[in-house]
Parts: structure tokens; C-alpha cells; sequence
């Protein structure tokens, strides 16, 4: 793909990003990962991310090609074994990239640019969690120098939760 560019997301992605996460849920669905639902990620998550500026996007040709969100809201993270135990950390959530495009670095580019923006908003780490049969969720994080930190159990299952010192 190469050549991307990471914005905050605004009001005008709103209907883009809530068919990406139909389409990422279904293409999750298919591959026999139930992570994501009807329920979460939802229209109203995308909203309050993108009313909050705490939703970003990763365009490749002008395209959304992946999104995540950057927040410190972290339930169930107090399980957590933290490597960081007194630094500023933001939370990874709803990271997600289109379907048509993963295998292509794009993961590995969003992730990038959400250490970019961790570091640039005074993070010392970025702490995140990974449904633990999404095997290539897992495999990104690990790959990017995440290291697991403890488990947690959320609706759909378990999680393992990540940390990545910056």
C-alpha cells in the first residue's frame, strides 16, 4: 500500500467508519471469531469517539484503510500486571483495519502512528487488550513489541491485555 495518512476522525467519516466496523465484524464472523457484535462496536461508539477526538483514521488513497481509538477509559485493565507502574498511559480501543486491505502492513502502519500519537499526548505506554482467538490481533501486537500483561474477561470472553513501554 505504502503511502498513508492519519488524521483525527471528523464528523464527515462518521457513516464510513460505522459500515467499516459492519463490514470488520462480518469478515470476523466469517473467519469463526465472535468479538464483535450487533452490540459493540455500535453507531453510538463511533459517534462519542469522533465527538470526543479520540477516534483517528488511517487513509490510504483517500480511502479509511484502518481506525482506532485513543482514550483513558480501561475497564477491567486494573488486572492488569502492568510493566508501566507509574507513567501516563492511553488505551488502544477498536482498532480495526478493512478487511480488503489487511496483509498489506496496514495494521502495522496504524499501529505506528497510534505509538506517534501515544507518545505525542505525554504516554509512557500504551496498554490494550485482544480477544484471545483473534490470532492475528495477537500476532500484530506481540509483533509490535506488546507484551502480555494479564487476562480479562469482558462479554464475549476473554481478553489478554497488552502493554507496549513507549
Amino acid at each position: 500500500m505504502g503511502t498513508y495518512i492519519c488524521r483525527p476522525a471528523e464528523e464527515k467519516d462518521y457513516r464510513a467508519v460505522c459500515n467499516l466496523f459492519k463490514r470488520v465484524t462480518a469478515d470476523l464472523i466469517a473467519k469463526g471469531v465472535y468479538q464483535w457484535d450487533e452490540i459493540y462496536p455500535n453507531d453510538e461508539n463511533a459517534a462519542k469517539d469522533i465527538k470526543n477526538r479520540e477516534m483517528h483514521v488511517l487513509e490510504a488513497k483517500g480511502e479509511i484503510a484502518a481506525v482506532f481509538v485513543l482514550n483513558r477509559e480501561a475497564p477491567l485493565y486494573e488486572r492488569g500486571s502492568w510493566l508501566n507502574k507509574d507513567g501516563a498511559w492511553i488505551a488502544l480501543h477498536r482498532f480495526c483495519v478493512d478487511p480488503d486491505l489487511q496483509g498489506q502492513g496496514v495494521g502495522k502502519a496504524a499501529f505506528a502512528q497510534a505509538e506517534s500519537i501515544a507518545k505525542s499526548l505525554g504516554s509512557v505506554s500504551l496498554r490494550l487488550d485482544a480477544y484471545t482467538l483473534n490470532t492475528a490481533s495477537n500476532r500484530l501486537y506481540q509483533g509490535q513489541g506488546c507484551r502480555k500483561c494479564g487476562e480479562a474477561d469482558y462479554r464475549k470472553g476473554r481478553f489478554n491485555l497488552y502493554e507496549k513501554l513507549l
